[in-house]
């Protein structure tokens, strides 16, 4: 049905010291390697001659501007290492290895700007009645043996509450029954769902009382 989940993470964040600047007071002057443009020309000798090209700054990291005296929290970067949580909403019909994207829940580029994406890797727990098979569910239900000889109605649990299923006399056991629409959803939003399929199973008494013996004779 989708489920909200609390994570807890490490990431980096602005720095809280300096504000995200990298400077102690908050002071930035100009690169000198890069003379404040951020970026720096490199050249490269080959077969057709001598090619030049535009990199990022090293020492600015591209912004054209270092700090006068680094923060000594985040070593001049902006940024640091924190842990946080987050709750996240996750959609009905993922499977193990699913991963779900989370815009802006990324780590904060030392250079400033825009966070990145967070990706949510799912692993679903196993469950103690029902066994996945795609978005179909898989169950095992144990019915009275004289509901296989005689017929009857018997009640089995679903994932929404009890769904009732019709016994003919001389079912065998073993007899998987179909409930349509009654598995998995294929998406967020989506209609339709995969189906549940229940194993029927004989429940015989390990101590049987003298009355129940007499009943089967």
């Amino acid at each position: 049905f989708g489920v909200s989940k609390t994570i807890s993470l490490y990431k980096y964040e602005s720095c809280g010291t300096c504000q995200g600047t990298g400077a102690k007071d908050g002071k930035r002057s100009p690169c000198k390697t890069c003379q404040g443009a951020g970026q720096v020309r490199q050249a490269q000798r080959t077969m057709f001659g001598v090619i030049q090209t535009m990199a990022a700054c090293s020492d600015c990291r591209g912004t054209g501007t270092v700090p006068e005296t680094p923060c000594s929290v985040c070593k001049g970067t902006g940024v640091e290492r924190k842990e946080t949580s987050l709750t996240v909403e996750l959609p009905p019909g993922l499977q193990t290895g699913d991963a779900l994207k989370v815009e802006r829940q990324g780590d904060r580029p030392a250079t400033g700007g825009d966070p990145g994406d967070l990706y949510v890797r799912v692993r679903v727990a196993a469950d103690a009645r029902f066994e996945r098979d795609d978005h179909d569910l898989l169950a095992e239900e144990e019915v009275p043996y004289s509901t296989f000889v005689l017929g009857g109605t018997v009640l089995v649990q679903g994932v929404e509450g009890p769904l009732e299923a019709k016994i003919d006399s001389g079912t065998p056991v073993g007899t998987v029954l179909t409930f349509n629409n009654q598995g998995i959803r294929y998406g967020r939003g989506a209609k339709s769902r995969g189906d549940l399929r229940v194993r029927m199973s004989a429940a015989v008494p390990k101590k049987p009382s003298k009355e129940q013996k007499e009943a089967v004779e």
